[in-house]
């Protein structure tokens, strides 16, 4: 296969997952993957998220989450009042990941998700 036969199905691969991921959940691929990146684990992308979102982008977090990582996220913490049941996989607290901004949940704006990630879910290489 040459360079550029390469280079063209990479755009028709990426082109196929921004249609599928916008009739999925109505965000692009690459909207999908900003809001993962920014709760991901740095360090190895496969691992639980816990991270802290601003409310209004817990939408598109929700279904990246999903997206990338084959697990759903659970609300822990949300309005300031700790939510029963935490991950379907129980609890994580390897560090929690805090958007830019964040000072603390005192005016409710933020809201506490894990999810056991790729790694340990059920597309995962356990």
């Amino acid at each position: 296969m040459t360079v550029a036969a390469i280079k063209g199905e990479r755009r028709l691969n990426q082109a196929y997952l921004d249609r599928q991921a916008a009739i999925v959940a109505g965000f692009t691929h690459d909207e999908l993957q900003a809001a993962f990146s920014a709760v991901q684990n740095a360090d190895d992308w496969r691992a639980p998220v816990d991270a802290w979102v601003h409310v209004d982008d817990l939408p598109v977090t929700m279904l990246a989450i999903e997206f990338f990582t084959a697990t759903r996220a659970a609300v822990v913490n949300y309005l300031g009042y700790t939510v029963a049941g935490g991950c379907d996989r129980g609890p994580i607290f390897h560090g929690s990941t805090y958007p830019a901004g964040f000072r603390g949940n005192r005016d409710g704006q933020y809201v506490h998700l894990q999810a056991v990630g790729y790694r340990k879910g059920p597309a995962g290489d356990h």
